[in-house]
């Protein structure tokens, strides 16, 4: 068992904490890309494929080779930990937590809470692991791509349902609870790909990414 760290947006934090988030996306750095009728795989690191052999470029036209290798080469698994990474501010000369204004003391170390940076806001890349105050065992981790997920993952991704909306003809209403007036679409996966957009800067439903699951 091991930790797994990852950085969370205030919104997802809020999510997390209140339950309604379980699952998280996150894009491949190395992503798997078609060459002409091949799917081709190629790594900083070696890896080891369903077969053992240990390579660090696989070329198939099976791409379900392809996502058994991924699932085996993962950086987390079943039963480890995850540690989640949340942005901090500044309130004289202690910390807190900007999701929700909490102060951060663990109660035993002194130091623990005191504000050891110049600047007034620390991003949640940054948060020290002693600061930490979510964790959660992970229940599944594999390799997908972002368009499979399903209106049920993209509830498990936080996205709420806003309710009927009856001056549109009675439709449901989905959205992200964004701080300020907050978006709302048709389906939760329109909310999730819109959150996505905003994260990362770009929308490709072809992308890989890591689908972590937790309860």
């Amino acid at each position: 068992m091991k930790e797994d760290w990852l950085s969370f947006t205030d919104w997802s934090v809020r999510a997390i904490m209140e339950g309604r988030k379980t699952q998280t996306r996150r894009p491949m750095k190395e992503q798997p890309y078609r060459e002409n009728v091949w799917w081709v795989l190629k790594t900083k690191k070696p890896m080891r494929d369903s077969k053992g052999d240990v390579c660090s470029e696989l070329r198939t036209n099976d791409l379900g080779y392809i996502k058994q290798t991924l699932d085996l080469n993962a950086p987390a698994s079943p039963g480890d930990v995850m540690c989640v990474r949340e942005a901090l501010v500044r309130g004289g000369d202690s910390a807190f937590y900007r999701t929700d204004g909490e102060p951060v003391n663990d109660g035993l170390d002194s130091d623990v809470g005191l504000w050891r940076w110049k600047r007034d806001v620390l991003p949640a890349r940054f948060m020290p692991y002693d600061y930490c105050r979510t964790k959660v065992p992970l229940l599944r981790l594999w390799a997908e791509q972002l368009g499979d997920i399903s209106e049920e993952d993209a509830i498990a991704e936080g996205i709420v349902c806003l309710g009927l909306d009856y001056y549109h003809g009675a439709k449901v209403q989905w959205t992200f609870y964004s701080t300020g007036a907050e978006e709302v679409y048709p389906t939760a996966q329109d909310a999730y790909f819109a959150k996505y957009q905003e994260i990362y800067k770009r929308l490709d439903l072809a992308e890989w990414v890591w689908r972590r699951e937790w309860a």
